[in-house]
């Protein structure tokens, strides 16, 4: 299983770069796998902190555009409530910024899936930090 797992995570990092090669924003990867987007910046105020109370909208598609959820509630930061790649993301992140997450199976719903989202799916993911 483990061989099984290395070779659908080098295949979907392959999947992502040339997703990537064909999108006209510019993406930054991270040291966990994503690739990330500034979509509107602002740095103003602090970053998101252990405990706190921030709401967060995400925006959840497949690679192909195709929207798999869009919702927005209230995520106590650090825990656990949100796929690594978002909370990765938000960890940088401002009120009223928003990013554009590429990110791999492994750093978003993993070999489960989720609702709408089938198992080792690649995923982006707008996060927009209320």
């Amino acid at each position: 299983m483990m061989t099984y797992n290395e070779r659908m995570a080098e295949a979907a990092d392959n999947e992502l770069i040339k997703h990537i090669e064909q999108q006209e924003l510019s993406f930054a990867q991270t040291e966990i796998g994503t690739w990330v987007s500034q979509k509107k910046k602002n740095n103003i105020g602090d970053t998101p902190q252990k405990d706190e109370q921030w709401v967060v909208r995400l925006i959840i598609k497949d690679l192909g555009g195709n929207l798999i959820e869009d919702t927005e509630q209230t995520y106590t930061i650090g825990h656990n409530e949100l796929p690594v790649a978002v909370t990765n993301a938000l960890s940088e992140m401002h009120h009223g910024e928003e990013v554009l997450v590429l990110a791999p199976w492994y750093t978003a719903f993993g070999q489960q899936g989720k609702k709408g989202v089938p198992p080792y799916t690649n995923v982006q993911i707008e996060v927009i930090a209320r």
